[in-house]
């Protein structure tokens, strides 16, 4: 390269050329210089014309070679501007390839509208001839056109109908979608109008098939009315419910009522439920171009909107059903009610209760069972009538295509014909229908048990039927299946029902309390102990509680019956109060014994009826304990007083005027006071027992207490007496008598005041006092068998009798401590004061004495 480069000097082009002339001489070729020395004689050897010619040469050859690289060069410029011309050519080569992809794609996409426009279009194209096919003699301008007469009453249930419905529901859908056609709005009110018509056309016909099964139910219950009426004997009268034509009509409709009802159902207008139009207007005019997927999930649901054809025709339907069950509910109910109206009326008051209470019983049971069952048949004709799909797409779908009717035929079939053979409602799938139609029944047959409890005046009664609704109906209801509406409102119903007969019952509970225990008047044959309890005694077939007094039988019994019926509260509040009363019956029925017979037998009798009454109350699982509150007027009555004397300051405007000391001072309290019934209870038995202890002492020692009571009035003091350790029960000669008291040097004499005036009284004379005892020892051998023969009459339980008879002995035992005070504080020291000491001893009480 360096050779050709003409920018190099003359002087080393020379010299390059002289190299190349030795290089290129045969000489050189042949045999090179070994040495510098031998090519320089060479070159010097030759002739200068060779030399010449070889540079003519030489110079020839530059100068072609110089033309030859122009030439070079022009070829290497020429091809630059072709590979430049390649470039451009290349890039108008790939813009025009993609132009023309962009052309592809352009004119794809025009197909792909042209497919959408004709898919859109085409719906349009069809609603004339589906205007014509549903009868509808004007088109979408509003002109008149001829309706041929086969089409004007089409039925719904054909292949024809079924595929109007799907080019409807198609075109309606695909104008959600596309909202922006010219005149969108006049083909959509007109496609509604198409498809109300249609809905309208299929609910008709479900209308026409309930219709004419109603009118043969009329003409069946008119014969049979006619029958009844005439006394002509009825065989269907005893048709269990389920086997009367009320339903086996209607269940005969069910292929055809649920073939229409699933074609409403998949209705695109039944599942925007009537307010579609609405929405789509306001939608267009908000700017928003189509409804959402939640949007129709939201009409399919239910959601806001309603009145379809669909619901008006379950309207229809439940009022029709109502119609018609009614009456024939009427009459079983009024059957039903009307036996226990009778048995009750022609049983009587008191023989006939116990059959009377049976018969309402059975009677609620029936009436209920009645309604369970027709709830029951109510639910499972609903759903052989109205049942929804269990799955499967509905036949409106969105893509539409040609095979679009044969699908939702197809569709129809299976929905129609894969009814599941059970006609329970799903889990989840409620109805307001058959609620409706169960709440018009319940609500017939709850009216005539209500009758029927507010006329029963007994507490036993009630109570049963109370129980009767809890446990046998309530444990029906749960075994019975049912929708959960149509549960909630029986158990509703139900509450309802148990609600009346507790309000009932409480009512004649207050009656009971008022007259029976309160109002009591005892009749003087009431008052009869023991005579009452001796003819008990004697008659081992009457029961124990007839020897009881009334109030407190009343008593127990209608606690024993209410336990369980009522609530907690309301029983305890019961108990509280008719406890209270039941023992102010019992104190005054121990004063009319008192007053009949004597002080001992009122004592026991209340402390019988005590006894009985704090045993039987033990097993109730109840509070007598209560807090009563009442006002207390004492601070107005002084905040008044204060305002009369300062009136004065009535007129001043500060704290100190007497009419706001008077508002503010003046408010009366609140004071809370505890009653415990039970412990009420105790402290009367207490005080009986007491009673019943100085009565006793009285009818066994007889003249000796009244002596006593003598000393005890003169002296103005207690007798003192030696205590010690006074045992009910004490061994002959041991150191409670008299006498060891004495000889063991344990003398207590009455204080010497009183001793002295005392011993100048002539009752406390020796012969006095030994015919007070001698007395007194006459009327305790009398007395003792009557005694023991009383107590063990009153007093059923040994244990008891013998807790009550120990305070008597040792009051004996204190009675004798207290005469041998007097003996040895007035009668001196002798053998009339032995003879008294030994008679005095001889006065002995124990238990066995007793029978005890």
């Amino acid at each position: 390269s360096s050779l050709w480069d003409t920018s190099l000097p003359s002087s080393t082009l020379s010299t390059h050329l002289q190299a190349l002339d030795t290089l290129l001489s045969p000489s050189y070729a042949s045999s090179p210089p070994t040495s510098p020395s031998i090519g320089s004689n060479r070159i010097s050897i030759q002739s200068t014309h060779e030399y010449n010619s070889l540079y003519t040469s030489l110079t020839s050859v530059e100068s072609s070679c110089s033309e030859f690289i122009c030439r070079l060069d022009d070829i290497l410029g020429i091809l630059d501007e072709v590979g430049d011309s390649h470039k451009e050519i290349t890039g108008r080569t790939n813009v025009l390839m993609n132009n023309c992809e962009a052309l592809l794609e352009q004119q794809h996409s025009l197909a792909m509208i042209t497919e959408k426009l004709k898919e859109i279009i085409t719906p349009f194209n069809e609603v004339e001839a589906v205007a014509s096919a549903l009868g509808i003699p004007v088109d979408a301008a509003g002109r008149p056109v001829s309706v041929p007469s086969h089409q004007q009453h089409v039925d719904p249930r054909s292949a024809a109908f079924k595929d109007i419905l799907t080019r409807t529901a198609h075109a309606i859908r695909c104008l959600h979608a596309h909202p922006d056609i010219k005149d969108a709005d006049k083909y959509m009110t007109w496609l509604w109008q198409l498809q109300r018509r249609a809905d309208s056309m299929t609910a008709k016909a479900m209308g026409e098939l309930m219709e004419g099964a109603a009118r043969a139910c009329r003409e069946d219950q008119a014969v049979r009315d006619a029958k009844k009426n005439t006394g002509t004997s009825d065989p269907t009268s005893h048709t269990p419910l389920e086997s009367m034509y009320l339903y086996t009509k209607f269940r005969g409709l069910g292929f055809r009522m649920r073939e229409l009802c699933d074609m409403l159902r998949c209705s695109e207008f039944s599942h925007e439920n009537g307010a579609l139009e609405t929405e789509w207007r306001r939608r267009l005019n908000s700017g928003k171009t189509a409804l959402s997927s939640s949007d129709y999930a939201h009409r399919q649901d239910g959601g806001e909107f309603g009145g379809t054809a669909l619901s008006e025709v379950l309207k229809a339907y439940a009022a029709l059903r109502c119609e018609l069950l009614l009456p024939v509910i009427k009459d079983s109910s009024w059957g039903v009610a009307g036996d226990a109206l009778r048995h009750k009326v022609g049983s009587g008051h008191d023989a006939g209760e116990s059959s009377s209470t049976s018969a309402l019983c059975s009677s609620i049971r029936s009436a209920y069972g009645l309604i369970f069952r027709a709830a029951q048949l109510e639910q499972q004709l609903y759903v052989s009538l109205f049942r929804k799909p269990s799955g499967g797409a509905v036949i409106n779908s969105p893509k539409h295509s040609s095979n679009d009717s044969s699908q939702s035929q197809s569709v129809l079939k299976r929905h129609t014909s894969d009814i599941s053979e059970s006609d329970e409602i799903p889990d989840g799938e409620e109805n307001s229908e058959v609620t409706q139609i169960v709440a018009e029944i319940s609500s017939l047959i709850n009216g005539q048990l209500r009758t029927l409890i507010i006329r029963e005046t007994s507490v036993e009664s009630l109570c049963r039927v109370i129980l009767t609704l809890t446990q046998d109906v309530s444990s029906q209801l749960q075994a019975t299946r049912l929708s959960k509406s149509v549960f909630d409102l029986l158990e509703a119903n139900l509450r309802g029902t148990v609600s009346d007969a507790r309000e009932r019952l409480l009512y004649c509970s207050e009656v009971c309390i008022r007259q029976q225990i309160q109002m009591f008047d005892p009749l003087p044959s009431q008052l009869a102990y023991p005579d009452i309890l001796e003819k008990a005694s004697s008659d081992s077939d009457d029961v124990l509680s007839s020897t009881w007094f009334p109030p407190l039988k009343d008593t127990l019994s209608l606690l024993s019956q209410l336990y369980g019926a009522v609530s907690t509260p309301v029983f305890e509040d019961i108990a509280r109060r008719a406890v209270t009363s039941c023992l102010q019956c019992l104190q005054k029925g121990a004063a009319g014994v008192r007053r009949w017979k004597t002080q001992i037998h009122g004592d026991l009798f209340l402390v019988r009826h005590l006894l009985i009454l704090r045993e039987q109350l033990m097993p109730f699982d109840m509070n007598l304990m209560t807090i009563t509150k009442h006002l207390d007027f004492k601070p107005t009555s002084t905040a008044l007083s204060a305002f009369m004397g300062n009136s004065r300051s009535l007129l001043r405007f500060d704290g100190g005027n007497s009419l706001l000391q008077m508002a503010r001072d003046g408010l009366p309290g609140m004071q809370e006071s505890q009653l415990d019934i039970r412990k009420h209870m105790d402290e009367v038995l207490k005080t009986s027992c007491q009673s019943l202890k100085f009565s006793a002492l009285h009818f066994l020692l007889g003249p000796l207490e009244g002596f006593l009571a003598k000393v005890t009035a003169f002296i103005g003091d207690d007798i003192p007496v030696y205590r010690g350790d006074i045992v009910p029960n004490p061994p002959h000669n041991g150191p409670n008598d008299v006498s060891a008291t004495a000889l063991n040097g344990q003398e207590v004499l009455i204080p010497e005041a009183a001793r002295n005036g005392l011993k100048k009284q002539q009752f406390v004379k020796p012969e006095r006092i030994l015919t007070v005892l001698n007395t007194a020892v006459e009327n305790c051998i009398e007395s003792k068998p009557q005694f023991s023969a009383m107590i063990k009459l009153y007093i059923d339980n040994g244990v008891t009798r013998s807790v009550i008879i120990k305070p008597v002995l040792q009051e004996i035992q204190l009675a004798k401590k207290r005469m041998g005070t007097v003996i040895q504080s007035c009668v001196d020291h002798g053998q009339p004061r032995r003879d008294l000491e030994n008679l005095l001893n001889s006065i002995n009480f124990t238990l066995n004495d007793l029978g005890i």
